[in-house]
């Protein structure tokens, strides 16, 4: 069991300062104890997308900047060096899903790579598109590094560089893309074969954490469970409408009958009981309104309108039976974080609560993307305020909620009191 061995408190006041988050670096300073209690001496932080900033498809400083667990850094004042990449991004986050422009325009890099002077240390050690699996080996057949493995993390494990840390204390927060990777699948959303077996994600949880207490330095930390991927937001749509339900296409299409008596758009009957994936979808709405135009310019005539229609098979859709699927592999990925984080004496936080919290204020969630271009989000925030412009990732203010949780979980494991962002 992984338990912090001295309650001793540090009679500082907790002040609102960020950490060090990287232009450069001097081992001479790099472990110095000035955070607000030993046990976050030094911290190191293990993630996905999530945990990295990735937001609207793209990742730079700036959304680096904006983690959850740089803020947690800054509640303990302790020192956290962030591998950051250099503006725009690698790649640019989105400007505008609909139109696909990305920051710095058609004229920007697709990766500007890292920002200077290199740190000799890191402590964000999180990576877009990193499973369970990627922690301890990028070498397994069912590993997937990717560029920015490389880039960040200079293409060693997670728990190698933590080593090179030595952290006192520990955020783990893995699982997502080992469900996400089958949602997000282009050939087969949903596909059963893409999600990691529960127990073999436990036994390499378990794995990554007997791997960073070998380390010999950790004192305590906290293991993140996944994120609720379908929550009920009052009307029974989801909290990642990326993958909106197809009950919502039906409704759409309703609206779209109010518009002209000509059948230019419509939805499968399936999909009433599917999932569409924003990709599938939007081009395929995006046709019911070329028609429409068409219609209006006289470049159509209405004898020859064939409707745009969405699909919901097998290999455009997440299906009843996958969704069902995805849903019981993520519960029992939480039961095991959970079950994990109390046989070794860590905290551990639920975003289940935080989810249902933010979904209770109005525009967090939309139960539709806002393909409005009269719609105000249309552009900023078309998924919603707490997602950022992909509708799949969180948005800065989601960051500092999920911040939020992570410190009360600490807070109630360990008797600290790291204030909230």
């Amino acid at each position: 069991m992984i338990r912090r061995t001295s309650p001793i408190r540090l009679g500082w006041a907790l002040m609102a300062v960020l950490p060090l988050v990287f232009a450069g670096c001097d081992d001479e300073t790099v472990n110095e104890p000035t955070a607000v209690d030993p046990l976050f001496i030094r911290y190191a932080s293990l993630g996905n997308s999530l945990t990295a900033g990735f937001q609207s498809g793209g990742i730079n400083m700036q959304t680096q900047l904006q983690s959850y667990a740089v803020l947690v850094a800054a509640a303990m004042q302790t020192e956290f060096v962030v591998p950051t990449l250099n503006m725009p991004g690698c790649p640019p986050p989105l400007v505008n899903i609909f139109t696909q422009e990305t920051l710095g325009g058609p004229a920007a890099p697709p990766c500007a790579l890292r920002a200077g002077p290199i740190p000799t240390r890191i402590h964000n050690l999180a990576v877009p598109g990193a499973a369970i699996i990627d922690a301890l080996d990028h070498f397994d057949d069912d590993s997937d590094p990717n560029t920015l493995t490389t880039l960040l993390l200079g293409g060693r494990t997670p728990v190698q560089i933590a080593a090179d840390v030595m952290p006192t204390f520990v955020s783990v927060a893995l699982g997502s893309n080992d469900i996400l990777g089958a949602l997000l699948d282009a050939a087969n959303p949903g596909d059963p074969s893409k999600v990691t077996d529960p127990a073999v994600f436990a036994g390499r949880y378990a794995e990554a954490l007997d791997a960073l207490e070998a380390i010999g330095s950790v004192e305590g930390g906290v293991l993140v469970g996944l994120q609720p991927i379908f929550v009920d937001v009052a009307t029974g749509t989801l909290s990642v409408p990326y993958f909106t339900a197809g009950a919502a296409w039906l409704q759409f299409e309703a609206f779209f009958d109010t518009q002209t008596p000509l059948n230019v758009f419509d939805v499968d009957a399936a999909c009433a009981t599917a999932f569409v994936p924003f990709a599938f979808g939007a081009p395929v709405l995006g046709a019911a309104n070329a028609k429409l135009d068409s219609l209006a310019n006289g470049t159509l005539l209405p004898q020859d309108v064939v409707p745009a229609t969405i699909v919901c098979a097998d290999n455009t859709a997440i299906t009843a039976a996958e969704f069902a699927n995805v849903i019981a592999a993520q519960a029992q990925y939480n039961v095991a974080i959970e079950q994990l984080a109390g046989d070794r004496g860590y905290a551990y936080f639920d975003p289940a609560p935080v989810f249902a919290a933010v979904a209770g204020t109005p525009g967090a969630f939309r139960p539709f993307p806002a393909f409005d271009p009269n719609d105000p989000q249309h552009e900023t925030q078309p998924f919603g305020g707490a997602l950022s412009i992909d509708g799949v990732h969180w948005s800065a203010s989601l960051h500092e909620a999920i911040a939020a949780g992570v410190i009360a979980a600490i807070n109630a494991e360990y008797g600290t009191t790291l204030a909230a962002p």
